[in-house]
This record gives C-alpha cells, sequence and structure tokens, in this order.
C-alpha cells in the first residue's frame, strides 16, 4: 500500500480544508508558563504605563499604547474587575505546524466561527532523551493515547501530533486561498479512522470499573476497554464483593461495566 501504508491522501482535493490536515505555518497560541513554574510567574498581567482614567480594556481599544507585564503576585487587584474579573495577559504565538481537529462538516459550518487544532512536532527536534528506542516504539504503535503518530512524507520529518495541547483558534487564521501552500498530508480515509479512535480513547475516557476494584452487585459484566480499541468482547459473571481482576483479553487495563 501506497503513501506510508494508506494513512494519508495522495490526491487531496485543494478546495478546501479537512479534519485530519497537518499544516505548516499556523499561528498556534500558548500561554504560561514557557520556563519552570518555579522561575515564571503563572500570568504575567498587562497594565497600562500611562492609561490616566482609562481601565486595561479601554487602552487595549486606542491601540497602540504602552503596557507593561508583571506578575500576577505583583498586581494586588488582579482579575477583580466589577464585572468580568479579566485580565490582559502575556501571551506566545508562534507560526508551526499544526493538525486540525475539527469535524469537515464543522469547516463548512459558517455559523461555527473556531476550530481546534493540536500541534505536531517532529520527531527529529525532541531532546534524545525522549527518543529512546522504547519511547519511539510505543508512539508508532499507537500506545501513548495523548499522541498521534504522523510517519514521514516527502515533506515532512516523522511527527506526532500533541492532544493534550489542544486549543482553538477563529477560522480566520486559515488562509483558505492558500489550501495548497499550508497543506502538508492530509489523511485518508483509514488514517481518518485512526485519528478518530485516538481522539476517542484520549477524550472519551474509557468507563467502567478497575482491575483492583471489587464487583459492586452480582450480574454479568464486559470490559468496555476491549470494545473501544476494537478487541473480541465477551461477558463473565461476577458475585457482589468479589475483585473483578485482570480482563483475559487486555490484562490490567480493564474497565468493566455491567451488562446483565
Amino acid at each position: 500500500m501506497s503513501l506510508v501504508d494508506g494513512l494519508y491522501d495522495p490526491e487531496p482535493d485543494l478546495a478546501e480544508f479537512s479534519q485530519g490536515d497537518v499544516l505548516s505555518g499556523i499561528v498556534f497560541p500558548t500561554w504560561p508558563t514557557f520556563k519552570p513554574a518555579s522561575i515564571q510567574a503563572k500570568w504575567g498581567i498587562l497594565r497600562p504605563l500611562r492609561s490616566g482614567r482609562l481601565i486595561s480594556q479601554q487602552s487595549m481599544d486606542v491601540l497602540p499604547n504602552q503596557f507593561e507585564a508583571r506578575s500576577e503576585r505583583d498586581v494586588p487587584d488582579a482579575f477583580s474587575t466589577l464585572f468580568d474579573r479579566s485580565e490582559y495577559v502575556v501571551g506566545h504565538c508562534k507560526l508551526r505546524e499544526v493538525i486540525i481537529l475539527s469535524r469537515s462538516c464543522f469547516l463548512d459550518n459558517d455559523r461555527r466561527k473556531h476550530l481546534v487544532i493540536a500541534p505536531v512536532t517532529a520527531i527529529a527536534t525532541l531532546p534524545e532523551v525522549q527518543r529512546s528506542p522504547e519511547k519511539m516504539g510505543g508512539l508508532r504503535r499507537g500506545e501513548i493515547p495523548h499522541n498521534f503518530y504522523l510517519p514521514a512524507t516527502s515533506v515532512m520529518g516523522e511527527s506526532f501530533a500533541d492532544l493534550l495541547m489542544t486549543t482553538s483558534i477563529h477560522k480566520s487564521f486559515l488562509p483558505t486561498d492558500d489550501v495548497g501552500g499550508k497543506l502538508l498530508a492530509r489523511l485518508s480515509p483509514l488514517g481518518m479512522a485512526k485519528l478518530q479512535m485516538t481522539l476517542s480513547i484520549h477524550f472519551g475516557m474509557q468507563f467502567g470499573y478497575d482491575h483492583e476494584d471489587n464487583c459492586p452487585t452480582d450480574g454479568l459484566y464486559s470490559c468496555s476497554a476491549c470494545f473501544h480499541t476494537g478487541r473480541e468482547v465477551s461477558r463473565r459473571q461476577y458475585a457482589a464483593g468479589t475483585p473483578f481482576g485482570a480482563c483475559l483479553v487486555c490484562g490490567d487495563r480493564a474497565a468493566f461495566v455491567k451488562v446483565g
């Protein structure tokens, strides 16, 4: 199967963006802390240097202006405005590679003004300690639920999307007149199925009793972890007060639910 075992679409339609698109040069905002929390304040609050009687919001409305950033602990009235308890804070925006997580139908809906993206990181840029054979093997096998593995292409190095860093941006940040110029790769239907399964596992949080829990009531139980990962699902009878123990299929990753 061509194009990295069918994960990517070999002939993407460049008329519009889609869920699963890996893009380059998209504004990605991040918030404190950029450095270890022990040496950087949680929020750098922006306050006007010379505002007269203007509040921060009014000063922002008449930009350009001069602002200073101060640590939250050095601003006694931080987040104490009467109406909305808000502040303007120091953020960080970087042009970087991202993957679109919002469904394609959301992108086509003019009433939806925002979309969800996640940053994409090239494995080659990671520190060597994070590129051990064990970690890379787990990543490539899809065993890290908050990472979505992206094999290398002719224009993109081996990478992964970090679902722990998802954020939303306004649709205006996507240049709809330059889809081809931003697109690094588009997932195929197979790739989309893998992405949606990863999203469901990461955000859905499989529910059920742990293998170390005791059964609360007599009945038949199945392992929801097996169901969500496409494994064979069986039913077992448990008596109240007895430990569930490991699943016969997925071991101590079990999540037992009552089915009868």
